[in-house]
């Protein structure tokens, strides 16, 4: 017996959101803060009860890739902020977070000098300053805002990949049970 013939197809629609997702998601890396982590994590948030939702009341595919990626995304966020006890170190050795790290490296700028201080246009009274030391000191994006927004887009990804894979595993089953019965040879 064959498996029923795949679902998902790649579509120009689908790539354009993809590329269009990245760029948002590399636009919010990159210029993290609180407020855009708090907006991402309550977007994301917003997602996983919608995809709770679907879970319980669609039925069929759509039913099964809800709760996928209800199922995997959640696993993801439990396991990076919720379950370990030492935090710092079992995410260290996460393959997710040295992504994050790398990353981080990649975008991240160098702190200012007092000389662009200046050039920004910053008060006199601030260069030099306790404050504006602390200015010239921070990296940007911080890295308190930028490595819990980098788990929660992994914990979409991780989610995506679920909901695929319920998906796929729901039409198998639902393949083998519709399936004509077979002729059977004397």
């Amino acid at each position: 017996m064959t498996p029923p013939p795949s679902t998902f197809r790649f579509s120009i629609r689908l790539l354009l959101a993809a590329v269009a997702a990245s760029a948002a998601a590399l636009a919010t890396l990159i210029n993290a803060t609180e407020a855009v982590l708090a907006a991402v994590a309550g977007g994301v948030f917003l997602l996983f009860l919608l995809a709770a939702l679907a879970a319980v009341f669609r039925r069929g595919a759509s039913g099964a890739f809800a709760g996928g990626f209800l199922l995997s995304g959640l696993a993801y966020l439990a396991l990076v902020f919720v379950l370990p006890a030492d935090r710092q170190s079992f995410l260290a050795h996460l393959p997710t977070s040295r992504s994050i790290d790398l990353l981080h490296k990649t975008v991240s700028k160098a702190p200012a000098s007092e000389a662009e201080m200046q050039r920004w246009g910053l008060p006199a009274e601030i260069v030099g300053t306790t404050a504006g030391a602390w200015f010239m000191m921070q990296p940007f994006p911080q890295e308190k805002h930028f490595h819990p927004l980098g788990h929660l887009y992994w914990s979409l990804l991780f989610g995506l990949l679920g909901g695929v894979l319920a998906r796929r595993f729901h039409d198998l089953r639902t393949g083998e049970r519709n399936a004509p019965p077979r002729a059977e040879s004397a």
